[in-house]
């Protein structure tokens, strides 16, 4: 038997399941032969978790959702798609529904020394039994933190949680009438009300909430002919309170009680200790709702970042929006994109296209999650991701060059997969850059967008656009280079400008699993390299012969491109001579 409570704001509800097979919850209707449970919550998918029974002190957690993760108290992700054994007592997050899974046949038998105190206070003393007068007993000081605990139990801001309130006034009190007010501008509304009678009428008086929000304290006015209003009609006194928003400086609220002429007690006037415990309920009520307010907007950041970060980033976000608001740093940018790809568009019609972007990205995201990066976003047949924010990651260059090469791998298979469909193989062009970027909120306040914005990230962006013109799968920048270690295998393959630039820079090829041959032409290449950038255009030639003699079909297109260039030099001289390849297009 399973103990389920679960809450967010629409909701508060509890369930005990003791039948065989999952429970789910989400926002549609049940799965076929499966007990269901509708979370009123926006934040979750339509079908979001399986809870079921695995042993005595554990439960089996299916995440069924395919966007929205599961997230354990101790910060444990299950991801969608995934499950977990988990032990119980257990709480979880998903969306803004907060769970707590509890099996009574886990909490073992109670020794001989374990003892319970008497049940709670169900109800309380008819109003008016209290002393107000003198010190509050015991009976009565458990009946006032019981009644404060039961508001702070309602889901804040439901129907629930005013009405507890205004019965609060009168019940715990002992006032004749209690009201709930929301502030309009310069009007109120009633958002709940109690009265100890039906003769009781549910009117308020705008003289002493005016007061109230002048001076932002508690007001009492007892009974005073001369400045009673037409409003207090019948009321020898009133006590309003007011309730706060959750920066503690804007009243949106009141907590009102009256004690009435035609009232049965032979109670009169507002004790001090009655406008003291309004104030504490009013204040109560603030924190109620300042907690909805945070735990509502944090769950939305929440959702909202984890659709185009790591569930670790995305907690970081969310414990420090701040970070939205944009910060320099230093990261590694990468760029990757889908080759030929309006050719391929063109011959396997929309739906295929869809089809294989989707199969694509889904695994370059991998790779970038695999290494701890972040997909920022995607770029219709490409995507770009980064690394070191928002969270510090000491290796983050050499962490975006290891997705690279991941994503490169994954090439066999996608061919493989739409060789049927495609009658040639796919490529992947990709860059890297490391460099100071701002990072922050790049979209608007309705729909935010956290990724970087700066020139090292149009760099990145050249820089993949740059593997087309020369040839390599995978390119990056010196700046790149210079933060890796020597076990990463490059080749310097020129210095380029890139189209709107004007600033050369150093492009190396990234290589995966390079063997001793693969050096060796390497180290001729970059040799030729060295040549011709010194104006040595004859001895580049020499150095770069062997290479191309040595191969019959797949030439290497640097090397095919530094030959033409250095010919070319041969035939013509120029008059000064720039070493620097100039890149016409992007």
């Amino acid at each position: 038997m399973l103990e389920i409570s679960y809450a967010n704001a629409n909701q508060r509800e509890q369930l005990t399941h003791n039948e065989t097979g999952p429970v789910e919850f989400g926002r549609s209707p049940a799965m076929t032969g499966v007990l269901h449970q509708v979370l009123i919550d926006d934040f979750v998918s339509r079908d979001q978790l399986l809870i079921e029974q695995f042993g005595p002190d554990t439960v089996r957690v299916q995440n069924v959702s395919s966007k929205v993760p599961v997230t354990l108290a101790d910060g444990t992700v299950i991801s969608p798609g995934s499950e977990l054994l988990v032990d119980v007592p257990v709480r979880l997050t998903t969306g803004t529904t907060k769970f707590e899974i509890q099996s009574p046949t886990a909490t073992g038998s109670r020794g001989s020394s374990m003892r319970t105190i008497s049940a709670p206070v169900s109800s309380l003393p008819p109003p008016g039994a209290f002393n107000f007068d003198g010190v509050p007993d015991s009976t009565t000081l458990v009946g006032w933190f019981e009644t404060l605990v039961n508001i702070q139990k309602a889901t804040p801001g439901s129907d629930a949680f005013y009405k507890q309130t205004a019965c609060a006034i009168v019940d715990l009190i002992g006032l004749d009438c209690g009201l709930v007010l929301l502030r309009d501008g310069s009007d109120w509304e009633i958002l709940s009300g109690h009265a100890a009678n039906p003769d009781v009428s549910l009117h308020f008086s705008r003289t002493i909430l005016q007061n109230v929000v002048d001076e932002a304290h508690t007001f009492v006015l007892d009974d005073n002919p001369a400045a009673a209003s037409e409003s207090l009609t019948n009321v020898e006194s009133a006590v309003a309170s007011p309730v706060f928003d959750s920066s503690g400086k804007e009243i949106i609220g009141a907590i009102y009680g009256s004690r009435q002429s035609s009232a049965v007690t032979a109670v009169t006037g507002i004790r001090d200790l009655e406008a003291q415990l309004v104030q504490v309920i009013a204040s109560v009520v603030g924190t109620g709702l300042a907690r909805a307010q945070s735990e509502t907007e944090a769950a939305r950041r929440r959702v909202q970042f984890e659709q185009f970060v790591s569930p670790v980033v995305a907690r970081e976000l969310d414990r420090d929006p701040e970070l939205l608001g944009g910060r320099d740093r230093e990261i590694s940018i990468l760029f990757a994109d889908i080759r030929n790809f309006s050719r391929l568009s063109e011959r396997i019609g929309a739906e295929n296209v869809c089809r294989l972007v989707q199969s694509i990205m889904n695994r370059l995201n991998a790779c970038v999650r695999k290494f701890d990066g972040t997909t920022v976003c995607y770029l219709g047949d490409g995507l770009m991701a980064m690394w070191n924010a928002p969270v510090d990651q000491a290796n983050h260059p050499l962490l975006a060059c290891q997705a690279a090469l991941a994503m490169q791998k994954q090439l066999p298979d996608l061919n493989k997969e739409w060789s049927e469909k495609l009658d040639t193989e796919l490529s992947i062009g990709v860059g890297v850059n490391t460099g100071v970027a701002m990072v922050g909120n790049t979209g608007c306040d309705e729909k935010p967008h956290y990724g970087p914005l700066g020139h090292h990230v149009n760099l990145a962006s050249r820089v993949e656009g740059a593997t087309k013109h020369l040839g390599v799968p995978i390119l990056v920048t010196g700046d790149v280079r210079e933060k890796l270690d020597t076990s990463v295998d490059t080749r310097r393959v020129c210095q380029v400008r890139v189209v709107g630039m004007q600033t050369p820079v150093s492009l190396f090829e990234l290589r995966g699993n390079a063997d001793e041959s693969w050096r060796q032409r390497r180290d001729i290449y970059e040799n030729a390299l060295a040549h011709y950038e010194a104006g040595e255009w004859a001895q580049a030639c020499q150095c770069l012969n062997p290479l191309l003699a040595a191969t019959q079909s797949t030439f290497d297109l640097p090397s095919l491109g530094l030959m033409s260039r250095s010919i070319e030099h041969i035939k013509s001289p120029p008059i000064e001579f720039d070493p620097v390849w100039n890149l016409s297009s992007k």
